[in-house]
């Protein structure tokens, strides 16, 4: 079973391990996206998404060892910044000193949404946690959603409702019972009904994927991305230069006019302002 190194409190770190220790955590997780997320199609949106500058990433240091911890201002101000950004359409908040377990890693992920749409006085976002010990089961296509979201440190997602009803997830407004529905659905919880959403047909066909290439594969190929981590965070620990650190590049095609039209041609939410530079 993999079994997490925990970080030393962030205060207690040079700055040169902090800075090293983060840059190797945002890469591991990029490995995370381009290999298993979008290697895979398991989420037809990313690759996009973050081509196009509508996926924020950002790591916070905060030790959290609480399912409703009392959130840092200066953690909340952060989020705020990024509500009030339409262009950010998904913001992935990554706690690698996180000390949660993954069924407590749930509460903390509502306890976060319910923070920053109280501060925004509207419901913004939908949420889904990540974490490498969550919980699945491969029977349904609805309870295997879990097995795609073991993500290498415990992470937040936040997504705007409003991308979700552009994607066609199948939720028409942003009412409460809205976005216990949306919460439900990233929860893997997903109640049968007709039409089809994306998001039930995602559901569906990353549940075949997962048969027809074998748990097994999958699982091998999460566990070296994890293995990645603790041999990269134990050689920062021991002053040492991870040996599997490489280049990783945000976005990896160029955003030609065809790429742009192909993009625009999946449904995302891509605006020619964010496309041009």
């Amino acid at each position: 079973m993999h079994k997490r190194i925990y970080l030393p409190t962030s205060n207690t770190l040079s700055k040169k391990s902090l800075t090293l220790l983060k840059r190797e955590i945002l890469r591991i997780n990029m490995r995370f996206i381009e290999e298993f997320i979008e290697g895979h199609n398991i989420c037809p949106f990313s690759r996009c998404g973050r081509c196009v500058g509508a996926v924020g990433r950002r790591i916070y240091t905060e030790e959290i060892t609480s399912e409703t911890p009392v959130l840092t201002e200066s953690f909340l101000k952060t989020l705020d910044k990024v509500a009030q950004n339409p262009k950010i359409e998904v913001m992935l908040c990554i706690f690698p000193w996180a000390r949660l377990p993954a069924q407590s890693w749930q509460y903390f992920t509502e306890h976060v949404r319910n923070a920053v749409n109280k501060r925004q006085n509207k419901i913004v976002y939908a949420a889904a946690a990540f974490h490498p010990e969550l919980d699945y089961n491969d029977d349904t296509p609805d309870r295997a959603v879990t097995f795609f979201r073991k993500a290498p440190d415990p992470s937040v997602q936040l997504v705007r409702l409003d991308t979700l009803d552009s994607a066609g997830a199948g939720t028409p407004d942003t009412t409460v019972a809205n976005l216990e529905l949306i919460t439900a659905i990233l929860a893997g919880n997903m109640p049968p009904k007709t039409p089809k959403t994306i998001t039930e047909i995602v559901t569906n066909d990353n549940f075949a994927m997962l048969h027809k290439h074998g748990i097994q594969k999958l699982k091998t190929q999460l566990q070296d991305i994890y293995k990645d981590r603790e041999e990269s965070i134990q050689a920062i620990l021991n002053n040492e230069i991870p040996e599997r650190t490489k280049q990783n590049t945000f976005c990896s095609i160029p955003l030609t006019n065809e790429v742009r039209k192909k993009i625009e041609a999946q449904g995302l939410a891509c605006r020619r302002d964010s496309l041009s530079s």
